[in-house]
């Protein structure tokens, strides 16, 4: 109840499809490994060999994944340590079945760019030091990881405030240990390195909504461990109340947030996002037209009869390295681009990343109304 009927569920699924995607993959993950040294008593070392091949669906879904890839990686060379034989039997086994699923990545990105390791981490992180002019100070990073932490709480409070209740509730009864949260231990893992390398060194506040996704899996499954264990010390009665209890404060607490019942009254902004400008573009512009845009793929989606030019250099290396050499006007000129779509923030980034930028480069046109 707790996952499905879920506001920040609902807006980040839909938002990102590949999010919710890659939310299945790293479950089920931590399923299989969970499985592996909780439940079953013998391991076949065929089964790291699968675990290997859901971790390659999983990173190849989002390749942030490849964190957990690591982690799982790691404890299964701490679990099996003792074995040198089997460590490196199942190692090997579990490498290449990430191996063999990802390399379908590596190869298609190696095709289409010449390059193994795609340019987008790069780039975003280009963009997040725009901000600062490229020269972040302490004071900045502390103010992106309290940001960070502010919203975290803001979005998912409920569950943080029930599982600190839940816990003082068991530890004061003697039934609390950290070896509970065992069982998901991968995801605890992946979790806190997630916080650390967008916090720290992607940075980007405004995907962290996206980046922190998995965060909701895991305070779910915190929740659902503490709620067993407390419930092995309650009658059917009590339990029966606690979970009721839950469920009305949890409904009380989305109606309360504002934005649930406009996913089912059509109170959804629907001139959020770039979907409304493509469609635009493409009744307004004739075919063939080069246009160049910030976050271009639903622009590109939506009007295919246009070439669209990406100009965050995300999608594309060698805006990207225009960007890094500050000659990005030189570049928009290079490529022909008769039309720029931007927010004010994005015209602000051209002109911020060419050395030689004349005003007369971009000549304003018009503001397309409706848009958010």
């Amino acid at each position: 109840a707790c996952w499905i009927f879920n506001d920040y569920i609902i807006r980040t699924s839909l938002n990102g499809l590949e999010t919710i995607i890659a939310t299945f993959f790293i479950i089920t993950q931590c399923w299989y490994f969970y499985n592996l040294y909780y439940v079953k008593p013998e391991r076949k070392n065929l089964n790291f060999l699968w675990l290997g091949i859901i971790t390659g669906f999983a990173c190849f879904s989002r390749v942030d994944s490849g964190i957990l890839a690591l982690m799982i990686g790691l404890l299964i060379l701490v679990k099996e340590w003792p074995h040198l034989p089997a460590l490196f039997t199942r190692a090997a086994l579990y490498s290449t079945g990430v191996i063999a699923i990802f390399s379908a990545w590596i190869a298609y990105s190696m095709y289409y760019t010449g390059e193994w390791y795609p340019e987008s981490g790069k780039a975003v992180r280009f963009l997040s030091l725009a901000h600062v002019d490229h020269n972040p100070t302490w004071r900045w990073y502390l103010d992106m990881i309290l940001r960070a932490g502010y919203e975290e709480l803001q979005q998912k409070g409920f569950f943080i405030i029930l599982i600190i209740i839940l816990s003082v509730y068991a530890f004061h009864r003697k039934m609390f240990s950290l070896s509970l949260f065992n069982p998901i231990l991968p995801l605890l893992l992946f979790c806190a390195s997630i916080l650390l390398a967008y916090t720290f060194y992607i940075f980007t506040p405004w995907y962290f909504d996206r980046y922190f996704f998995p965060l909701t899996m895991l305070y779910l499954l915190m929740l659902a461990l503490l709620l067993n264990k407390v419930a092995a010390y309650t009658s059917m009665r009590q339990q029966t109340r606690m979970y009721s209890a839950i469920i009305i404060l949890w409904f009380a607490y989305l109606l309360a947030e504002g934005q649930y019942a406009d996913y089912f009254t059509g109170g959804v902004n629907k001139n959020a996002g770039y979907r409304n400008l493509g469609i635009w573009a493409k009744e307004n512009l004739p075919a063939g037209t080069i246009v160049g845009s910030s976050q271009s793929g639903a622009l590109s989606y939506f009007a295919p009869e246009l070439k669209v030019i990406n100009l965050d250099g995300v999608v594309n290396k060698e805006c990207f390295i225009s960007l890094v050499e500050g000659r990005n006007m030189e570049y928009i000129k290079e490529k022909g681009i008769e039309y720029v779509f931007g927010w004010d923030n994005n015209i602000h980034f051209i002109k911020q990343h060419s050395e030689n930028f004349k005003e007369t480069d971009l000549v304003f046109i018009k503001k397309l109304e409706g848009f958010r």
